[in-house]
């Protein structure tokens, strides 16, 4: 609950401060909210039923995007921040942040929420970026099952477009697979 108030209270002061910049947005980040709306809905819809062998359930799979799109709300802010950052997945596959992410959230509702909040922050600090910033390429490495998908360099603004359309959707799917098969049970 702490970390849900924290982040609702950064939310609203990060919001407030870029609803006054007045610049042209280089990224049209209305794709990727579309993306998180969808993604609310199944999260919220609930009735999940038990994963498969060896996949996440559904606490698991939304703490898992909770930390992904903090990973890259800070990657995002270290640009502007004149930074040089990189960006690595793996601490958001590690099954002790998951659970930790979990407890503090409370249940599926928390994690729901935090997911929104990280989505519209993502949203709001992704719209400001100049081209140059969006360009700006990151050392990436992202691993899934175990596999390397990315090992080398990527724009910022590849990393952002990736989230609303291919990670958002893929786990969005994921939750709903879980639906199906608290269906079929």
């Amino acid at each position: 609950m702490v970390l849900a108030a924290l982040w609702a209270v950064a939310l609203g002061r990060f919001h407030d401060y870029m609803q006054r910049k007045d610049t042209d947005m280089a990224l049209d980040t209305s794709a990727l909210s579309r993306a998180y709306a969808e993604f609310d809905d199944v999260a919220r819809g609930g009735g999940f039923g038990p994963p498969p062998a060896g996949e996440w359930d559904a606490e698991h799979t939304l703490a898992h995007v909770v930390s992904g799109d903090a990973s890259i709300v800070s990657t995002v802010l270290a640009v502007v921040a004149g930074q040089r950052p990189s960006f690595d997945n793996r601490v958001n596959q590690d099954e002790s942040n998951l659970r930790w992410i979990i407890k503090q959230a409370g249940g599926l509702a928390g994690l729901a929420d935090l997911v929104r909040r990280n989505g519209e922050l993502l949203c709001l600090a992704a719209a400001q970026l100049s081209d140059e910033q969006l360009d700006q390429q990151l050392p990436v490495l992202i691993v899934s099952d175990d596999e390397v998908v990315v090992d080398g360099p990527s724009s910022l603004r590849s990393l952002i477009e990736t989230i609303g359309r291919a990670h958002l959707p893929m786990h969005a799917q994921q939750l709903r697979d879980l639906k199906q098969a608290e269906v079929i049970s």
